[in-house]
């Protein structure tokens, strides 16, 4: 009833909805659904383009239709889940084509395309960039291009200080940097006085007055610190708090001894921030005391009431809550749920994953599971497949899956199909006899006909072109191959081998290819791209779904 009115929504609010989405959701969930949304999808002018992690389709339909001209955002990703990404949106854009973009990310971007971005100081909106990962200063005229552009910028995100050390940037209001030594932090600082937000990663040096050495930071109101595997001292940290007088969010990730356990000391220096959360790594381990004797200074009425700010220890991490609640759990477990400053605070729904060591029944109370990771082998069992099948149908948002080998479900029967799942990560494929290879790659095929991200093991070529053949979903795969020669990696883990042998590569050659050494990355677009599909409106946001639904509902629609 819902979607046959979507024309009823006044413009406005289905602007409201894109800015929940990317791109290449609006165009997954909206395209074609009617005249008048299509001229809406036109029109819009704000779109956020994130291809990191997506599928083939989705990235070659974005670019289908998507218009430069009203892109404000960009995200491109060469990572291994998708090869060669920049390498094919450049050779359909020109990166001076987007004129009002203010945001970009080429953080995984190949160092071979940096080239592609020698125009990028033309682009006068740009005030935020997020540098290569692995960039070197080869490329002159990205080199220049950056130099050029570092003034006009607000928002940087960089992998070290090689731009960052020349010129003074007043600009600059919010800084992610992810290396930076101590000994460079006081200089850097000094180049950038109007900074609002640093998120650094430091490597620290006891033996020196690091802390000391900071400039005052006047206008810094926002400041995450984390250190590089060192540990940091309650005197460093007062040392450092005291330079910064109008702080008001202030976020540790470090290792540490006892005395950064002292909530009567975090008090005092903390009082006046309006959000505070930690994670301290204890080198030294507490053997003299409990864990309600570790906690007991952070029950004071200043913690539990005034901030409301709850305290966990999970040996030997002490932490806030529920800003560093673990989203991973292994079951059955020891000492779960870790103990906390709050009675009533629910870990539970934080958890996304499960690592299962045996085929006991979970807790309902997990309600946000959408990956499971089986380490035992009891579902070769009739009665270990029984409460498998039983434990994905008591959790229905479960799409990804992780087994020890391939021959756990061979034993199913043929109506067993899993549609929900479609991420599958297959650890030593082959440690059943050479006979029953064939079998278990068709039954991995049959049961989940729906997978689009595999990652696996093998040692057979002909496994793995059946695999690409028959499971017609599948687009982000990374295999790797156990017992083959050089010869063999060389001469048939080619593209034009794949092309020749796979038929679905013969007849659809969009796909990228990496291959380094015995592993093979393939990005693979779907024969054709449907829209409308059954469960499109899944992209949405629940929140936003109900919002949506309650607006139609005042309307009495």
């Amino acid at each position: 009833m819902y979607l046959c009115r979507i024309d009823v929504l006044p413009v406005e609010l289905l602007h409201t909805i894109f800015t929940y989405l990317s791109a290449h959701e609006i165009f997954y969930a909206f395209y074609n659904l009617s005249d008048y949304v299509d001229a809406v999808l036109v029109n819009y002018d704000r779109y956020l383009v994130n291809f990191c992690s997506v599928l083939k389709s989705q990235f070659d339909v974005t670019c289908y239709y998507i218009r430069p001209d009203r892109v404000i955002s960009l995200t491109l990703s060469d990572d291994d889940e998708t090869p060669g990404q920049s390498e094919i949106f450049f050779s359909r854009f020109n990166i001076e084509q987007f004129i009002y973009l203010r945001s970009l990310d080429v953080s995984f971007m190949n160092d071979n395309t940096c080239k592609q971005l020698s125009n990028l100081d033309q682009l006068k909106y740009l005030s935020s960039l997020e540098m290569p990962r692995l960039f070197q200063p080869y490329c002159i005229d990205f080199d220049s291009a950056i130099r050029n552009l570092l003034p006009q910028l607000n928002r940087l995100a960089v992998y070290n200080t090689f731009h960052l050390v020349d010129h003074p940037l007043p600009r600059l209001r919010h800084l992610n940097l992810k290396f930076c030594n101590c000994w460079q932090l006081s200089s850097l600082l000094n180049q950038m006085p109007n900074l609002y937000s640093l998120d650094i990663i430091l490597s620290v040096d006891l033996h020196t007055n690091w802390s000391y050495d900071v400039p005052r930071l006047t206008h810094l109101r926002r400041f995450v610190l984390s250190t590089n595997g060192e540990h940091v001292t309650m005197i460093q940290i007062e040392q450092l708090l005291s330079k910064i007088p109008n702080l008001t969010h202030f976020e540790l990730d470090t290792q540490g001894n006892i005395d950064l356990i002292d909530g009567q000391q975090w008090e005092l220096l903390v009082s006046h921030l309006i959000v505070f959360n930690f994670r301290i790594h204890l080198f030294c381990p507490l053997l003299n005391f409990s864990k309600n004797t570790i906690l007991e200074s952070f029950r004071s009425l200043f913690w539990l009431e005034h901030k409301q700010w709850f305290v966990s220890y999970d040996d030997p991490d002490i932490f806030t809550v529920p800003r560093f609640a673990s989203n991973f759990v292994t079951h059955p477990y020891a000492n779960w749920p870790p103990l906390c400053t709050s009675s009533d605070f629910n870990f539970d729904q934080y958890i996304r994953c499960i690592r299962l060591s045996l085929l006991d029944p979970v807790p309902p109370s997990f309600i946000n599971v959408t990956s499971l990771v089986f380490d035992t082998e009891e579902i070769t069992t009739d009665v270990g497949l029984f409460a498998f099948l039983k434990l994905l149908e008591h959790m229905p948002c479960v799409h990804s899956l992780s087994f020890r080998n391939l021959p756990v479900l061979t034993s199913a029967s043929n109506n067993v199909v899993l549609k929900n799942i479609r991420t599958l990560h297959v650890q030593n494929a082959y440690i059943t006899a050479e006979n029953r290879l064939q079998l278990d790659i068709n039954r991995l095929c049959m049961i989940f006909p729906q997978i689009e991200r595999l990652n696996m093991e093998l040692t057979s070529r002909q496994d793995f072109v059946l695999l690409v053949d028959q499971l017609k979903y599948l687009s982000i795969v990374k295999v790797e191959f156990y017992h083959l020669s050089s010869i063999d990696t060389d001469s048939y883990l080619t593209r034009d081998w794949l092309t020749k042998n796979s038929r679905r590569l013969k007849t659809n050659n969009n796909f990228m290819y990496k291959c380094i050494h015995d592993k093979i990355h393939l990005w693979i677009n779907n024969d054709k791209t449907e829209f409308q599909t059954s469960d499109q409106w899944t992209v949405f946001p629940v929140s936003l779904l109900k919002w949506v639904m309650s607006w139609f509902s005042d309307r009495q629609i």
